[in-house]
């Protein structure tokens, strides 16, 4: 089966989509095979408010992906199979869309805490959110945050250990159920055969792309995301190696071109976002000066430097003060600030992170040799999707090999054992089984019972051992995402 991810970051003000494979055997690498962008239509601050429009965007960019996802010739392995590509969609949620929480659960243990144990534990903390979530509110998303075995310090590394009981802690996002409605009616509205079912899976973007970013090592030693994009700022906190805490802020880089528009008397956005962009907020040696910017309808308007600072600090300034705000609780982990999105490009942002929380900041950069600072930067989003989902198909994959694993290491026990017991049966009933089979006095029918029992053997480690193990197996997952 060839398999392909497609992810749609549904921003306020572009939606952008990624198609790629990825090599199961090479999981950090990821073979981008489309990538475009289209201003988004019927989305402010995360939430979808007109599914028509939005559902248009969506359906030309996944359009766009199939038809370069068809043109690509099946392989040679696949093709003798007949094997169907299949396509993988996860969708990027931000801002109003989501609401995040923390949960505590915890199992008795027993002996030794083993896989079974933590799909006990993750199982009966699903069970308490879905009690407490509210009737218009469903779970779309869940990460471990730590394990505590004896009410030892937390960790991550508890399997095979032993212990009395574990308790888990859990970070969860929730979605009103009339926008998750509203995200299916999109993909729905699509005529593209991708959108003939729900979206795989959908999580907050600032999470994706924290999986992209970030080094582990960064992750470890206690790091803040801020995802500056037009229509809000989400933050993803992490350290001790997980994930802590997603926040969104409803205010966003576009306050900050309207105030420039406003303030400056500028009718075009797109050149206030433009000269925003090329300006930023200014050096103190050049306050003096002034700027000749160029308008749309091809003149020129002068502005002070002092004057475009102004308005471009004043409202960065607001901004710096709700992400500190947001990570407050979590501060004293956070060594380094990582600056990502269209807001992060205002010149000397750094700086004032710097100034007004304390923590070192710099900017994202590129850590995948095959992916290019550019198109990571505006892809990040879609990029760290579809990454996310290569994990997580991975994992399941591994997970049903462990059951195929587990299977053959069954029937190579009970072969051996079956071996052992017949070496142990006295030398005398060996001896008789082995005359009665010497002196038949059949001598053709014998050949024809060795070949008849050959052929009724379970053949490889698959047949009656495992009560249909590798049909399951086989035939498990995602039917209903695949298409010719």
């Amino acid at each position: 089966m060839e398999d392909y991810i497609i992810a749609i970051d549904l921003g306020t003000y572009q939606t952008r989509i990624v198609a790629a494979q990825y090599d199961e055997k090479k999981l950090f690498k990821l073979n981008v095979i489309y990538k475009e962008t289209q201003n988004s239509k019927g989305i402010r601050r995360g939430v979808i408010y007109d599914t028509e429009n939005c559902a248009k965007v969506v359906n030309n960019l996944i359009m766009g992906a199939e038809k370069r996802l068809g043109d690509i010739k099946t392989s040679g392995e696949a093709a003798k199979a007949k094997r169907k590509k299949t396509y993988y969609l996860c969708v990027g949620l931000a801002g109003l869309a989501y609401t995040t929480s923390t949960i505590k659960a915890s199992v008795d243990v027993g002996e030794r805490v083993s896989n079974n144990t933590i799909e006990e534990l993750e199982g009966k903390v699903k069970s308490i959110i879905d009690q407490n979530t509210k009737d218009e509110e469903a779970l779309i998303h869940m990460s471990t945050i730590s394990y505590s075995i004896d009410n030892e310090p937390e960790t991550l590394d508890v399997e095979g250990k032993r212990a009395n009981s574990i308790m888990g802690k859990y970070l969860y996002q929730t979605i009103r159920r009339t926008y998750a409605t509203d995200i299916n009616n999109v993909f729905a509205n699509a005529s593209s055969t991708t959108n003939r079912v729900k979206p795989h899976k959908s999580m907050p973007t600032a999470e994706a792309k924290g999986n992209i970013l970030l080094l582990p090592s960064m992750k470890n030693e206690g790091v803040a995301l801020v995802d500056i994009g037009e229509g809000c700022v989400d933050v993803a906190v992490y350290y001790g190696g997980t994930l802590r805490n997603v926040v969104s802020i409803p205010l966003g880089s576009y306050t900050i071109t309207k105030d420039i528009a406003t303030a400056l008397d500028i009718e075009d956005e797109n050149t206030a976002r433009l000269w925003k962009e090329k300006i930023g907020i200014v050096d103190k040696e050049v306050l003096d000066k002034t700027f000749e910017l160029e308008m749309k309808n091809g003149n020129t308007k002068s502005i002070s430097a002092a004057e475009f600072s102004f308005v471009v600090k004043a409202r960065t300034e607001e901004l710096i003060a709700y992400v500190d705000s947001a990570i407050q609780e979590h501060k004293r982990h956070i060594q380094t600030i990582v600056l990502t999105g269209a807001g992060s490009r205002l010149n000397n942002i750094c700086d004032m992170f710097v100034e007004r929380t304390g923590i070192n900041t710099i900017l994202s950069e590129s850590h995948l040799t095959e992916i290019d600072d550019a198109t990571l930067q505006n892809y990040a989003g879609s990029l760290g999707l579809a990454q996310t989902m290569a994990f997580e198909r991975h994992e399941d994959l591994m997970g049903k090999q462990t059951v195929v694993d587990n299977a053959k290491e069954t029937a190579k026990q009970q072969n051996e054992q079956s071996v052992v017991s017949e070496a142990q049966k006295p030398i005398e009933e060996q001896e008789t089984s082995n005359t009665n089979y010497a002196t038949s006095t059949d001598t053709t029918a014998q050949p024809k019972q060795e070949t008849e029992s050959i052929e009724n053997r379970p053949k490889g480690f698959w047949g009656k051992v495992f009560g249909g193990i590798k049909k399951n197996f086989d035939d498990v997952l995602l039917n209903d995402y695949s298409t010719d």
